[in-house]
């Protein structure tokens, strides 16, 4: 048996919110270069907002649907000026 099998069906798997992709979105919305085509950066920004979106829907399903395998881990996320 290799060294690696099976890690990923026994590794913890994360609900990702996508959050930080939404904040990227955001910023690069406001940003002074998507005046020079806000119709662009608009639909771009709907592209990233639909698919946090969907990865929102795909965890609260998870959370609802199969409690005895989903659990909240609070994390750290390091802030640096």
């Amino acid at each position: 048996e290799d060294f690696a099998s099976g890690t990923s069906s026994k590794s913890t798997k994360l609900l990702w919110a996508g959050s930080r992709y939404l904040v990227k979105g955001l910023v690069k919305l406001f940003s002074p270069s998507s005046v020079l085509s806000p119709m662009s950066a608009w639909e771009e920004f709907m592209g990233t907002w639909h698919m946090v979106m969907g990865c929102f829907r795909e965890r609260t399903y998870m959370l609802e649907m199969n409690p005895h395998i989903t659990n909240w881990v609070p994390i750290a996320v390091p802030l640096v000026k």
